[in-house]
């Protein structure tokens, strides 16, 4: 789930073999970008809308979600997860992440975070 285009998030998705994306859908007209979307743009409260519609065609819950955000508008989707993750946030998200209790990590660090996650 990404604010990015489509068309990056799909790729970014191939190279991690991911077999979901959930991101803003480009409007094409004729072949062209018209440079709009389709759908509200992922950010903020859509975002928990999107995860939230994703979540039940496949019979899960929040609580099993681990959500990573960068800015502050992936607040509403890093409070409805059950897991929140701040990388490399910018500093509205590292207050909050504060405020809240959440892990902050690097890039660097996001591997070894996501092992360990898993790891549970």
């Amino acid at each position: 789930l990404s604010g990015t285009a489509d068309f990056l998030a799909q790729r970014l998705a191939r190279h991690f073999e991911l077999t979901d994306v959930l991101a803003g859908r480009s409007q094409i007209r004729n072949g062209d970008y018209t440079g709009a979307l389709e759908a509200p743009h992922p950010h903020g409260r859509y975002k928990v809308d999107y995860a939230s519609e994703w979540l039940s065609t496949r019979a899960l819950n929040w609580e099993d979600v681990l959500a990573l955000g960068d800015h502050e508008g992936d607040v509403p989707l890093l409070a409805r997860a059950g897991h929140a993750m701040a990388v490399n946030p910018r500093p509205g998200l590292a207050r909050q992440a504060g405020r809240r209790g959440w892990r902050v990590v690097t890039d660097r660090e996001l591997p070894g975070a996501l092992l360990e996650f898993l790891q549970g």
